[in-house]
């Protein structure tokens, strides 16, 4: 299983529950925006970075945001969901 730190577990909440409320790729932007995080754009476009990389996002196109894939999806209902 792979690990997932703090941050990253709170990044990939924030972009699922925005993608479920919106249905569209998700950008660092908005999640700075919207979700407050406490740490910049660049350091948010990073961890989705190595999120994509996990497995956990993919990206529709090269300037899109990220959506969630399954795996990301079974990630919130076992440990995420409220």
């Amino acid at each position: 299983m792979i690990e997932l730190t703090d941050r990253q577990i709170q990044l990939l909440q924030a972009i699922i529950e925005e993608y479920i409320e919106t249905a569209e790729p998700v950008g660092s932007e908005t999640l700075d925006k919207k979700f407050n995080l406490g740490v910049s754009p660049a350091t948010i476009r990073n961890e989705m970075v190595k999120l994509t990389e996990s497995g956990f996002l993919k990206q529709p196109h090269t300037s899109a945001g990220r959506i969630p894939t399954s795996m990301a999806l079974k990630f919130y209902v076992r440990n995420l969901m409220k």
